[in-house]
């Protein structure tokens, strides 16, 4: 027996056998409260909190009659809410009152009913002691699990660890040049750029610094998966392959063009492709693809990779296995595949505003447990009718990918994975025989034991209406989201969208304020990046929310308020560009006595359409004239030099447009008459400092803080155009 199965053999004699379904008879008149607080929700709209109580009152044997009436009442709710009358506090009252009245209800019942109904009581309030008792949980890494979950929690800390490990490495390619692909010349007018390294060889429309880091992305991500498959922080051997990276579609679409011209490529098949996202050329020598960003390359080559490897897995194991790792190193989804034979490019997600975040695992996991608390996730059973990756979508993958993550939970899963080879099952039945067989576990019991795995990372509804009612209490919290929703308007970051309107997330401030505590534990204070976002676990402060938390959060030491910590993040450059990016949903917030901390990185998503941020913004008065000195150095080997305010171009293209280079200038008045200021730029082809390259960023750092009462202009050009961007701002 190999090592997965022999621990997972281990785990499953320390689970408790599962309760049986079934039918809680909780008397109508102790229910009655929790009806309320559904008909007070679904008026301002909450509804994924109107469904959780209407769900939970359906499995407590509320009376159909009145449930059915419920719904149809909160139904009609939705459609005219007013989420501005929302009065979380007395949300919060009716909740604690209606709870108060249900725990005695926990002692008059026995056996599997009172099992039963201590884990609704848990969906109210995951805070009571009472039903952990009852259900034999303990305490462990701040959070009440069953006893099994005790190694599965060490794991993930020790997982968490070899993240930050693979994220932090530095390897190199091995060679980077001129590309020889004749007609990528023909669509660039000029020798495309040819990268090597881990048995990989890209030919790209980028330049030699772009095709280089998606190399390096791709290592990292190797680099993690191999720890998930073997337990070591390295790049899996590859078998060799080479791929033809275009970086829009616009220049997709002429490629495909020049081979069908070239004879390379007949008209009917040309015709598809270009709806496509991929595709193999004719004599199969270059997988082609287009993608928005350098990351999303990195994505389709880990994706391509696991492909690869001497072993094959089941194709919706290695979907969950990809998207895991290109979520927790990449900030990125898998790929998304299309299956053979279905017209249209890409699949589309359902997007629930949790389920839109592509950066990082915080979102997925918030939405899965979101839906693991109301019982609406999808059975993990429906993954193995999947015979291709492209049939795995929406909530099914993204419950495909927890539970991989689950599987890697329990030890190194890369002898299971290596026979659970495709060519030995090709039916439903056959491939989950297959699946228990390697793990020794049945599956069903294994989606069982998931289910109540991730509920313990979900906050019930108590925690979760008072993190809404901090944003209405504290004063503070309330000026922060007021200054970044107005500051983020101003640069060009947000619009006047109220789909895209910035929010608090309880989830996201219980990570910040963890991330806190153990940023004011450091003594001496850090001077690394790494030593103040990466949590070592042997401190007293250690935790493995601010562990996850961490790199997606902006720190700011010895600030009297949040006012003070955003205008130190404005005036620095790397933490400024996380607070300006595009696409943030919603933020975490803590202040824990002189330290502030955001978390605006881990609900995020790449919106709609072409942004153009810049700060200092146009038109801008009594900007800053010094930069404030951060814990990523903007100038590589800079020393402290006393450099002057920053001035950022954040651009988001759309997946048509080809990118162009980009120059700037920064003058004093007029630049007809004015002088130049001398300042380092730099850009994604030209980084100051390579070890932190922004996509899409370009920046002039002034070699000298500026003057002040003083106007300046700055005149952006992009290159492949002529056109200018030109604005004007005061200090």
């Amino acid at each position: 027996m190999n090592r997965p199965a022999r621990l997972l053999v281990a785990l499953a004699g320390l689970w408790p056998q599962s309760v049986s379904a079934q039918d809680l008879a909780i008397p109508a008149t102790e229910l009655r409260g929790l009806d309320a607080i559904a008909e007070r929700l679904a008026k301002v709209g909450l509804e994924d909190d109107t469904w959780t109580i209407i769900d939970l009152l359906r499995r407590c044997g509320y009376p159909d009659r009145s449930l059915s009436d419920l719904q149809e009442s909160c139904e009609k709710s939705f459609l005219k809410a007013k989420p501005d009358k929302a009065k979380f506090d007395q949300f919060v009252s009716m909740l604690d009152a209606a709870v108060e009245k249900l725990v005695p209800v926990l002692g008059t019942l026995e056996g599997e009913a009172q099992q039963a109904f201590a884990r609704e009581l848990l969906v109210l309030d995951r805070r009571l002691e009472a039903p952990h008792r009852v259900l034999g949980h303990e305490q462990a890494h701040g959070r009440w699990i069953e006893p099994w979950m005790k190694p599965l929690l060490d794991s993930e800390v020790e997982a968490a660890e070899a993240l930050a490990s693979a994220r932090a490495l530095s390897p190199q390619p091995s060679r980077v040049t001129t590309s020889d692909v004749a007609f990528l010349e023909k669509l660039l007018g000029q020798p495309g750029t040819l990268a090597e390294g881990w048995n990989i060889t890209i030919h790209t429309t980028m330049s030699r610094q772009q095709s280089a880091q998606i190399l390096v992305d791709f290592a990292r991500a190797a680099a993690f998966a191999n720890w998930l498959l073997t337990r070591k922080v390295e790049p899996f051997r590859v078998r060799a392959f080479q791929l033809l990276l275009v970086d829009s579609r616009e220049r997709y679409q002429k490629l495909i063009d020049i081979l069908q011209s070239d004879g390379r490529m007949p008209a009917e098949e040309a015709s598809y492709q270009k709806k496509a996202s991929f595709f193999w050329d004719a004599r199969n020598e270059y997988l082609v693809m287009h993608a928005r960003d350098p990351h999303a390359f990195s994505a389709y080559l880990l994706a391509e990779a696991l492909n690869n490897l001497s072993y094959r897995p089941q194709q919706f194991l290695r979907a969950g296995l990809a998207n895991y790792v290109c979520l927790a190193v990449l900030d990125e989804r898998m790929p998304r595949y299309v299956p053979e034979g279905k017209a249209a490019t890409e699949a589309a997600l359902p997007t629930p505003r949790w389920l839109r975040a592509e950066s990082g695992l915080t979102g997925l996991r918030a939405h899965i447990a979101g839906l693991v608390r109301r019982g609406r996730d999808p059975d993990w059973k429906q993954a193995f009718e999947c015979g291709g990756i492209g049939d795995l979508q929406g909530d099914l993958l993204l419950k495909n990918t927890e539970m991989l993550r689950f599987l890697c939970a329990q030890g190194p899963i890369d002898q299971a994975l290596s026979k659970c080879n495709e060519n030995d099952a090709t039916d439903a039945a056959s491939r989950i025989a297959l699946v228990e067989g390697q793990f020794s576990i049945d599956v069903a019991d294994l989606d069982a034991k998931w289910r109540r795995w991730i509920g313990t990372d979900a906050p019930s509804l108590a925690e979760s209406l008072e993190a809404r009612v901090d944003v209405d209490r504290l004063k503070e919290r309330k000026r922060l989201l007021d200054r970044l929703v107005e500051i983020r308007k101003q640069s060009g970051a947000q619009r006047e969208d109220p789909k895209q309107s910035l929010g608090f997330h309880g989830l996201l401030s219980r990570g910040a304020n963890r991330v806190a505590e153990y940023a004011r534990s450091l003594e001496p204070r850090p001077t690394e990046w790494a030593a103040a976002h990466i949590q070592d676990k042997t401190s007293p402060a250690f935790s493995l929310e601010g562990m996850q938390a961490g790199p997606h959060c902006l720190i700011a030491f010895d600030a009297e308020n949040a006012d003070a910590a955003i205008d130190r993040w404005l005036a620095s450059y790397y933490d400024r560009l996380d607070l300006l990016r595009p696409g943030i949903l919603d933020v975490g917030f803590a202040h824990v006595e002189d330290t502030c901390v955001l978390d605006c990185g881990s609900l995020v998503t790449r919106p709609d359409g072409e942004f153009m941020v810049r700060w200092p913004y146009p038109d801008m008065k009594r900007v800053p004239t010094h930069y404030a000195p951060e814990l990523r150095r903007p100038v590589a080997d800079a020393g402290d030099h006393e450099w002057g305010y920053p001035i950022t171009l954040q651009l988001l293209r759309g997946e048509e447009t080809a990118p162009g280079e980009v120059t700037m200038e920064l003058f004093v008045g007029n630049p007809s008459r004015g002088k130049q200021v001398e300042c380092v730029f730099t850009s994604p082809d030209s980084p100051s400092n390579p070890a932190w390259v922004p996509p899409d960023t370009y920046a002039l750092i002034p070699k000298e803080p500026l003057a002040a009462r003083t106007q300046f202009t700055v005149i952006a050009t992009f290159q492949s155009t002529d056109q200018r961007v030109l604005w004007k701002f005061k200090t």
